[in-house]
């Protein structure tokens, strides 16, 4: 049985943070400080800058939607590189990697273009409306900076005859933030190009150099 690793795409492996900074700099002034007060500290930390979530939903995925979703650097600077390299081991030990990502409307068409920019070679994608269609799926593993995604799959998964592991292995891998720091899984530090410790939190030998 080949079991599913999703990999978020927002704060995991697309800095899209720093690219709200830039144009928020440029349309709203006024919210900068308090973004950039908020950032890495608050999840979400746009949602209570904009009166209405129609209007920050207008600005991220009408007006502003290819600049930040399109134009966005990565988190680091081998992050697709590495998640290439592990999406390839992965396959031949029984799992498939797929990236999984809340997306709406234009950001959809903007990040197909932005995994092709950079070279992404995962070949499977699910994108979601809500955070909870993302959890309902039911992926085996979620590598993930949403709060809300990591704690309502916290546990362990059982992997048929594998053996690293008699207790199994968290289904919840966060990357650290501040937001993060307080729920009770591994880390994987994407941002500090740890993706390595990847291959160890599966128990998967790393066979492929970069």
């Amino acid at each position: 049985m080949r079991m599913t690793i999703a990999v978020d795409i927002d704060g995991t492996i697309r800095n899209l943070e720093k690219q709200i900074e830039t144009y928020l700099e440029v349309d709203h002034p006024d919210k900068i400080y308090q973004y950039k007060t908020n950032n890495g500290n608050v999840y979400r930390s746009l949602d209570n800058l904009f009166q209405t979530p129609e209007d920050l939903y207008s600005w991220m995925y009408e007006q502003r939607v290819f600049e930040l979703f399109g134009l966005a650097g990565r988190m680091h600077s081998k992050v697709i590189d590495d998640l290439n390299i592990f999406s390839t081991v992965a396959k031949d030990n029984g799992f498939d990697v797929v990236i999984a990502s809340v997306q709406r409307n234009q950001s959809v068409t903007s990040t197909l273009h932005w995994l092709a920019k950079w070279g992404c070679r995962v070949q499977k994608y699910e994108f979601f409306h809500t955070m909870q269609d993302k959890i309902d799926r039911n992926f085996d593993f979620y590598i993930d900076d949403c709060p809300d995604v990591l704690n309502s799959v916290l546990g362990k998964q059982k992997v048929p005859d594998f053996h690293t592991s008699t207790a199994g292995i968290s289904r919840a891998i966060k990357i650290p933030y501040k937001f993060t720091q307080d729920i009770d899984c591994p880390s994987l530090d994407i941002a500090s190009g740890k993706f390595d410790d990847i291959y160890e939190l599966f128990g998967i030998e790393k066979i492929l150099k970069k």
